[in-house]
Order: structure tokens, then sequence, then C-alpha cells
């Protein structure tokens, strides 16, 4: 991979690839010849924020969701670079979500859950109501074969009579 030079003074100054495993979290790009952090791009709008009240701890760091950070003489100092960004709440509570995001289960493997999940709820509603119908046949039947009406002579609507009486 080739990384650009940023021409400072007598040394040329880049990117190093080196930081990759001192910093996992980092990412660059060639095109802006920046680095960025990789969690804090996906999740820092939603993980600065205190969990209470909506209330920001720490604003996110421009320099390493939008814009870049390519100041390559303070990449490694503590107070301005790399390790000052990592301790930052932001930085830390987007690490945090992008790693649960990371234990989620795949989504197919969610959708297939919550399909199964319907289709048994919807089983249960078929062999409830296959049940129902098969006892108002059963009943229908009998009353057939008995020669006798669901209501009684009368066709006004007391239900006192006949066969079926609301009791």
């Amino acid at each position: 991979m080739c990384f650009f030079r940023e021409k400072k003074g007598k040394s040329g100054r880049s990117f190093q690839p080196s930081w990759y495993t001192r910093f996992r979290w980092l990412e660059y790009s060639a095109a802006k010849d920046a680095a960025f952090c990789f969690p804090c791009r996906l999740f820092a709008s939603s993980s600065s924020y205190a969990r209470g009240g909506g209330v920001p701890r720490d604003t996110p760091d421009e320099a390493y969701i939008s814009k870049g950070f390519n100041s390559w003489k303070k990449a490694l100092e503590k107070k301005k670079g790399f390790p000052k960004h990592e301790e930052t709440f932001c930085h830390r509570h987007a690490v945090e979500a992008y790693r649960k995001f990371m234990q989620e289960k795949p989504l197919p493997q969610q959708v297939d859950e919550h399909h199964d999940r319907v289709m048994t709820a919807k089983q249960v509603a078929v062999v409830r109501n296959r049940t129902t119908v098969g006892h108002l046949f059963s009943l229908v039947r009998l009353l057939a074969r008995l020669n006798l009406p669901f209501r009684g002579h009368d066709e006004g609507w007391n239900l006192a009579t006949g066969v079926f009486s609301a009791r």
C-alpha cells in the first residue's frame, strides 16, 4: 500500500502502517491523506451523549470523524494525537457501541428467528381455529342426524328456547 508523503522541512512524514497494530480503531484514507476513527465514524453521534439526559459529556472530534487527522508529527503525542483521542468519552462509548453491534446476531439469522416465532404463533392460531371449526361441524352433523333445530320452533329473539339456550 502506498501512503502519501507530507513534505515538512527536511523529512517527509506520512501515515505509518505500523500504527494499525497499536490503534486497532484506526483507518486511513489515501484520497484525503488523513486518518479516521472507524468506531467514531459509525457510532459517535449516538454514543456521545450521556445515557441519562442526553447531555453531551464531550463533543465528537471532527478530525477523526469527517475531516480526518493528518498532523503526522503529533500523531503519537499523548496530549495531541491518537492516544488523546483514545481516552475521550466519545471514543470509548463509540468503541463499546461497535463491540455490541459486532456481538449481535447477523441480520439473516435475526430475520429467520423472527419468522419462526411468527410462524409458530400463526400455526398455534390455525390449529385452534381448525379445532373450533371441527367442533362446530360435529355439532351441525349431530343436529342434522337428530333432526333438531338450532333454535326452538319460535322465530323470535328469545334465546331461552330451543336446543341451545343461553343459561
